[in-house]
């Protein structure tokens, strides 16, 4: 697994470089954190090796900067970049991810929102899959710190985010039962509302 972000202040396209190139056949996965709730969203998103990805989950709590979509491209070719188109110029964050070992579908997902409070979780899921990678992301708008909440299987991931009010946090986590999924975060702050996604993706035995 590896992982690369990039940010910009205001554009309709971000770009996510990925030095030397992906592993053909591994799985992508893009997190995408926009200072939007539903006055824009991820049009597009595509590789240089002329894909198009799959939208998998979006969450935002309405009036607030907090929209987070979780994108995939599954059995990719090599890949030096990703790019990503937005419905409209804004302030955008995303973090690429490059898997090993998953098969070619999705298992489940969802995608929901937090009210202002001092922590942020994603949706509940439940795997129907014996052996999944479960890839979950937050968005919240307040310029406060997060951790990732000590219980439950989750490794954090790269954070992502740009200036003061765009705050990507993401984790995974790799699960050998059938079960329900739900990553938490603990703020040192009220949020200002956040939203959240989850994925899950079988693994190529399946």
């Amino acid at each position: 697994m590896r992982q690369v972000t990039a940010n910009e202040a205001s554009s309709s396209t971000l770009t996510v470089p990925v030095t030397g190139g992906t592993t053909t056949g591994d799985g992508l996965v893009a997190a995408i954190a926009l200072k939007a709730g539903s006055s824009a969203s991820v049009s597009s998103v595509q590789d240089s090796g002329s894909g198009t990805w799959a939208r998998g989950a979006v969450g935002y709590l309405t009036g607030t900067n907090s929209r987070i979509e979780l994108w995939y491209r599954l059995a990719a070719p090599s890949v030096t970049s990703v790019t990503i188109t937005l419905s409209r110029a804004k302030s955008a964050s995303a973090h690429v991810s490059e898997w090993s070992g998953l098969g070619t579908t999705l298992d489940t997902a969802g995608g929901g929102s937090d009210g202002s409070a001092a922590s942020a979780a994603t949706p509940l899921i439940t795997t129907g899959g014996t052996a999944d990678l479960v890839i979950t992301a937050i968005n919240y708008p307040n310029d406060v710190s997060s951790t990732l909440a000590a219980a439950g299987p989750f490794n954090t991931l790269t954070d992502f985010g740009y200036s003061t009010t765009v705050h990507g946090r993401i984790a995974y986590a790799l699960t050998t039962a059938t079960t329900s999924s739900q990553a938490a975060w603990t703020l040192s702050g009220a949020s200002g509302g956040g939203g959240g996604a989850i994925l899950a993706f079988n693994a190529a035995s399946h």
